[in-house]
């Protein structure tokens, strides 16, 4: 019975909630945060190392292979008295003279041009020079009479050959080195005598000394050594032999 009448109610109160005004409030509430950060910074530059061997190809075709360059070219370095080179020297000659029985001393000026091949070098040379000397003169009795002067002119023209028997560079100096030697020829001298007369006779030639040069590509070195120089004698009664002993001093020039 009770429910009936609340149904009642509940139809007659409709029309009227249905003519009446009805007022809706909505309270929204909106609440935004915004966190500020500072922009990110712009990306680095990607910094690449690279090691050699480094391939470059310049004006190069598409199917051509890439020339790849390890290292700028280096010249072969080469030691400086030992080295494959042709050389000039110049120098002067000083010492003994022997003729016969004409004994006295000669000084002159020698060239030479070679080929240097390791440590073998072979060459030319040509000298010329100047002896002052005397012999004893005798009379039909054998006693001493005094002695006769002789002078005059050597031209000498040969071939020879030096080998260095040690040569090592300098570790205080770059590009020197220093080296001992053994020499060896033939050649052929024709003699002029002041006031008239002249003789040619071959000789053969043994000598030692040593060297001491520097430079790369061209070089130059001092040269000290000792001679002796051998020829038959021209005496019809001594069948020895004519010795000459110089010493010479001088400067040698490769390149």
């Amino acid at each position: 019975m009770l429910r009936l009448a609340v149904g009642a109610l509940a139809l007659v109160s409709l029309p009227t909630l249905a003519a009446a005004d009805i007022d809706v409030s909505v309270d929204v509430g909106v609440q935004v945060s915004i966190d500020s950060e500072p922009p990110p910074p712009p990306p680095q530059p990607v910094i690449v190392h690279v090691e050699t061997p480094v391939t470059v190809a310049i004006n190069q075709p598409a199917s051509a292979e890439p020339v790849v360059y390890e290292q700028v070219p280096q010249p072969t370095p080469r030691h400086a008295l030992t080295g494959n080179l042709f050389e000039a020297a110049i120098g002067l000659d000083a010492g003994s003279f022997s003729y016969d029985d004409i004994g006295g001393g000669q000084v002159g000026i020698r060239g030479d041009l070679g080929i240097q091949l390791g440590r073998l070098r072979l060459g030319v040379e040509g000298s010329l020079a100047k002896f002052s000397g005397s012999r004893d003169l005798y009379d039909d009795m054998g006693w001493w009479n005094g002695w006769e002067d002789k002078s005059g002119e050597i031209k000498r023209t040969g071939v020879t050959g030096r080998f260095l028997i040690g040569a090592a560079p300098l570790s205080t100096v770059p590009l020197m080195g220093a080296g001992f030697y053994v020499e060896a020829g033939v050649g052929r001298q024709m003699i002029s005598f002041d006031g008239g007369g002249s003789r040619t006779r071959a000789d053969v030639m043994g000598g030692l000394g040593i060297e001491l040069g520097g430079g790369a590509q061209r070089h130059g070195a001092f040269d000290l050594g000792v001679r002796v120089l051998a020829t038959d004698s021209m005496s019809r009664t001594d069948a020895t032999h004519d010795l000459a002993v110089l010493f010479h001093i001088g400067a040698i020039f490769g390149t």
